[in-house]
């Protein structure tokens, strides 16, 4: 055989192999993302979140995962309230279809009976939402749980066993953020689907080793907070979950402050930790 054409179909395989490998639609990955909504009279306020399946010796739960700031604020005094008693969840299930699904949760409700839970000094937030029992999800019943929209889609959620630990981040990795920026666009003349999430591509560019946290070369915006992050492991051949979106790092002049086009991680170990606090209680 010709060594050009036997050098074009070795290319070809290999594009194909490695396509498939970290193909997202085929991982459902960008469809973890959910859209997090407060309707407060006229006002929304909204972030991102995602679901953590942790399947342990003690039981199969479901996590809601977010940015702390989604939820709520903290005062002066460092006193924290919820935006609202209730939290509106919007998921996809198919991102190529143009239906969505919504259910309420009561946030203030789950928050009062500690399954809302916070890692001190970092921007992250877990709330206990499930259990499966034969496949199915079965809410926490203090979650007050309505379905407001439903086509049948089933939530998409990832699997613990793909967190990585802070001290696995490799700088250089291709970096994958999923959310609802809806801040971007023209509002009354929207360019995109506002109930749909969308794809930002970067790079790992740096780590924070006092915080704990991840700088990222890929812009964020309103509505990025509490979405996922993910990083492609080549040697391994793996997309990991690596941690959460909670901010974007200005460009500040003596005029005016721009988006510099890098945001803020709060590593996967976090997300670990708050795990833990439920597995204790549980074991």
């Amino acid at each position: 055989m010709n060594k050009y054409i036997l050098t074009i179909l070795i290319l070809i395989l290999f594009s194909t192999v490695s396509y498939s490998q970290y193909t997202i639609d085929k991982n459902k990955i960008i469809e973890t993302a959910l859209l997090l909504e407060y309707k407060i009279g006229n006002q929304t306020k909204f972030g991102s979140g995602f679901l953590i399946r942790d399947n342990t010796a003690v039981g199969d739960f479901v996590y809601l995962i977010t940015a702390k700031h989604v939820l709520g604020k903290t005062d002066s005094n460092g006193n924290f309230s919820l935006f609202g008693n209730e939290l509106e969840i919007t998921y996809s299930g198919d991102i190529y279809s143009e239906s969505v699904n919504k259910v309420v949760i009561d946030i203030a409700n789950l928050l009062n009976h500690n399954l809302v839970r916070f890692n001190e000094g970092n921007d992250a937030a877990i709330i206990f939402l499930a259990k499966i029992i034969d496949n199915k999800m079965n809410y926490a019943s203090v979650a007050n749980f309505k379905q407001k929209v439903s086509h049948g889609n089933s939530w998409t959620t990832i699997d613990s066993k793909m967190l990585v630990s802070f001290e696995d981040v490799k700088i250089g990795n291709d970096a994958f953020i999923f959310g609802y920026p809806k801040t971007l666009g023209l509002g009354r003349y929207p360019q995109y689907d506002y109930e749909k999430p969308l794809l930002r591509k970067g790079a790992i560019a740096g780590i924070y080793r006092t915080k704990k946290t991840i700088v990222v070369d890929c812009p964020s915006y309103g509505g990025n907070s509490g979405g996922p992050l993910f990083t492609i492991y080549p040697k391994e051949k793996k997309l990991k979950l690596t941690g959460i979106v909670v901010e974007y790092i200005p460009q500040i002049s003596k005029v005016e402050m721009n988006n510099s086009g890098y945001m803020v991680a709060v590593s996967s170990d976090i997300i670990i930790e708050l795990l833990d606090t439920f597995r204790e209680k549980k074991s």
